[in-house]
């Protein structure tokens, strides 16, 4: 049905947003580490530790997920006169919970909790058995983003803090306090950098599908539409395009109307009904990144010339403002008004005025 809407509309050439977020899923990921004694016995850790490991996750709603991962960490300190450096070879087997605050942005924070067991050797020790294998546990904390990249794949950025339930960690076996809640267990910290990849999608979330609380259900009639466009728009009617007048633009331009964008009269607040092809709009935009879009508002003719003018500029700026929160560059928009100019439908009538209080793409 849509199909025979006459006025060329501004819509989605894709079905999905890379910022779509899925109501449910399963996750593997792998990252490197750089890592770091903090609670220690060492005169000076050693800048070049680092880690790495990889897990499987379960992602029971937009917000939460649970994760299981193996992480490898390589901690080295120095100590004694003459220096010597002493190694700890982790590793942990965690399980950690996700909170994602902001699971429809293309940049979501989260928090991550967990611990689990843990199996550590030292090479060259201060104190304790070169070589010997020991199993104590571990709890964590994170902060972290997770970066979209496309439809299937993340790139996550995590700092996360670690203590170990054990003071011979760091080959020392003895205490220092600076643990985990001021214990005096031994602790370090992780600067993971690493991917996360879909294997498994349950059917895209409501919530991210359309911004601030608006309704995710389509309000556009369209029916509707297309009939006020054939009682107002005279006779110049295609099979497929129905237009007021041949608009005459650059070969390289292409003037696009929004049906469905309209105003109430005196107003620049967007109507309910605008949103779902706004959200078309920028999802278009996101997909083609070189299209820059002068945002043309118009009015009916109620009103002074000057007072229209002001009312179509505000009119173009909240559908500039409303294509930027959803990722759009403002570089690409240009918000221009043009007031009561080139009506589209007979002001004479109150069809009419709705039809002229539009919002028009000039696409370059």
């Amino acid at each position: 049905m849509k199909k025979n809407i006459t006025v060329i509309l501004f819509l989605l050439l894709n079905t999905a947003i890379y910022s779509q977020a899925p109501k449910d899923a399963w996750l593997w990921d792998f990252s490197i580490a750089y890592s770091r004694f903090i609670n220690h016995n060492f005169t000076l850790p050693d800048p070049l530790s680092f880690g790495g490991g990889f897990g499987i996750q379960r992602n029971f709603s937009e917000h939460t997920g649970l994760r299981f991962g193996l992480r490898y960490s390589n901690l080295s300190g120095k100590y004694g006169i003459p220096e010597q450096k002493s190694t700890t070879h982790s590793f942990d087997i965690a399980a950690n919970l996700f909170y994602y605050f902001n699971p429809c942005e293309p940049i979501t924070p989260y928090l991550s909790v967990g611990g689990g067991p843990l199996m550590y050797f030292v090479s060259n020790p201060q104190a304790i058995q070169d070589g010997k294998i020991y199993v104590t546990n571990e709890v964590n904390l994170g902060l972290g983003l997770e970066w979209v990249m496309d439809e299937d794949w993340k790139m996550r950025t995590e700092l996360n803090y670690a203590t170990v339930f054990d003071e011979k960690f760091d080959g020392s076996g003895s205490l220092t306090k600076g643990g985990l809640l001021g214990s005096q267990d031994k602790s370090f910290f992780n600067v993971n950098v690493g991917f996360v990849f879909y294997i498994d999608k349950g059917e895209p979330s409501k919530i991210c599908q359309l911004y601030d609380g608006i309704s995710v259900q389509d309000l556009t009639d369209y029916d509707r539409i297309e009939e006020l466009i054939k009682a107002h728009i005279p006779k110049e009617i295609t099979k497929e395009v129905v237009v007021e007048k041949p608009i005459k633009a650059a070969a390289s331009a292409e003037k696009w109307v929004l049906v469905g964008v309209n105003f109430n009269s005196g107003s620049a607040k967007l109507n309910p009904e605008s949103y779902p092809i706004l959200y078309d709009a920028a999802k278009t935009l996101l997909k083609n990144h070189d299209m820059k879009v002068e945002i043309q508002g118009y009015t009916d003719n109620v009103g002074s010339d000057s007072y229209n003018k002001t009312l179509s500029q505000k009119r173009a700026e909240a559908v500039k403002q409303y294509l930027v929160a959803k990722g759009v560059a403002a570089s690409r928009l240009t918000a221009v008004g043009y007031g009561e100019r080139n009506p589209v439908a007979d002001n004479k009538t109150a069809e009419g005025r709705m039809l002229n209080r539009r919002i028009e793409f000039l696409v370059k």
